[in-house]
């Protein structure tokens, strides 16, 4: 969905530019000046659409409730283990956190207004994972670990853009809710997203021991 999404928009950008152009190469400047104002800001409004496209590329459509990854874990030592985060359609990734637990962050992106309207779907993207401690006193002075998740290309962040500006009537960008649990040895969980953020279940003896033992 999103990448016909990014495809149409990447078609627009190009109808848009040409347009432009030919604004800007036909008339008389003085005379045109209006015009030649009005066809730069139709290339650098394309330009925008094209940036929105790209960056639209890396989100998914939300499925309520649907399974997007699994995480599994190996012990390297005391408060360290070996993360493989395994999302759908993904090559599964390595990280090396530290702590008693795993927490996991996800961006949502819902629309508004005409794209409502359109039918447009929620989407989302992993935002960051990170390693936690149970006690204060280990938050504050052990090492941290945290990864970024979430994909974006030629520094254009256009949903961080918009959830700090709040300036896109049509998108509103928001965090969803995080998920942590207990790490622990050969733990294996599972990740789905919904409307309001992440929910993890333990899919095996060691999550659920730890979950429970945690609780």
């Amino acid at each position: 969905m999103y990448f016909a999404i990014s495809l149409l928009l990447a078609l627009i950008t190009l109808v848009l530019v040409i347009m432009g152009l030919r604004m800007l190469w036909r008339g008389d400047w003085v005379v045109g000046w209006l015009k030649g104002n009005a066809a730069l800001l139709i290339i650098l409004f394309a330009l925008g659409l094209a940036l929105l496209g790209r960056d639209l590329m890396f989100y998914r459509q939300m499925e309520q409730d649907s399974t997007i990854a699994t995480l599994s874990m190996k012990q390297l030592g005391d408060q360290v283990y070996r993360v493989t985060l395994a999302v759908e359609g993904e090559t599964p990734r390595d990280f090396d956190l530290r702590g008693d637990q795993w927490q996991m962050d996800v961006r949502l992106i819902r629309w508004k207004g005409l794209m409502e309207w359109l039918g447009l779907p929620p989407a989302w993207q992993l935002d960051r994972l990170r390693g936690r401690y149970l006690t204060l006193e280990d938050e504050s002075s052990k090492p941290q670990t945290v990864y970024d998740l979430a994909s974006h290309e030629w520094n254009v962040d256009l949903w961080l853009w918009a959830h700090r500006s709040g300036w896109l009537p049509v998108m509103d960008a928001q965090y969803g809710s995080a998920v942590f649990l207990p790490m622990s040895d050969g733990a294996l969980y599972s990740i789905a997203v919904g409307l309001k953020g992440l929910v993890a279940r333990p899919l095996n003896g060691p999550a659920l021991e730890a979950v429970e033992a945690w609780r």
